[in-house]
């Protein structure tokens, strides 16, 4: 009787473990799931870090151009000395003022685009870092279920051996109920 009782606890410990080990597995699917999302969310990071250094490239050659430009009227400034100072002095105010606003503009989409390319990469090592941290939680998960699947051979080897020593009891007491049966026949 003990030993039946033993069995059915011992059943109901394999159907807690095993509905864990369900558990635990759904789990790992969804991080797998996760981390999937998690990767294209970290590629289309890559990507817009990808376009904004291309801008940032392009800023960088307009700021060039115009810095050619303004060289360039200050060589004209020189040539141009039959002109009156004033109206000269007036023409390459107008024009330095032109550049100098043209200028602050470039530095301005630069300094965006700058700005931009550093929030895309900070953003990128969050979701490279959500990806480790998921990593290492299915690696845990997979530990788990390997523990578990192998508690669960061990208990289903213990259940076999207890089965094996129910029918010997069993067989032994049907035995020893015979001979009692034998004995009070005899008597």
């Amino acid at each position: 009787m003990v030993y039946i009782k033993s069995c059915k606890q011992k059943n109901a410990q394999i159907f807690e473990k095993a509905a864990s080990v369900r558990a635990a597995i759904r789990m790992a699917s969804a991080e797998v799931e996760r981390i999937s999302s998690l990767k294209t969310k970290v590629s289309q990071a890559y990507e817009e870090v990808q376009t904004q250094r291309d801008k940032e490239e392009k800023q960088r050659e307009k700021i060039a151009v115009l810095r050619k430009e303004i060289d360039v009227l200050k060589l004209q400034l020189l040539e141009k000395v039959e002109l009156s100072e004033e109206e000269t002095l007036k023409q390459l105010t107008d024009q330095f003022e032109d550049v100098v606003k043209a200028r602050e503009e470039q530095e301005e989409k630069y300094e965006r685009v700058k700005a931009k390319k550093q929030e895309l990469l900070d953003r990128r090592k969050q979701s490279e870092q959500e990806i480790v941290d998921y990593i290492r939680t299915i690696d845990e998960l997979g530990k788990q279920i390997k523990a578990t699947r192998e508690q669960k051979i061990d208990k289903e080897g213990e259940k076999a051996r207890l089965n094996e020593e129910t029918v010997l009891l069993r067989q032994q007491i049907e035995e020893q109920r015979k001979i009692l049966e034998e004995k009070q026949s005899g008597v």
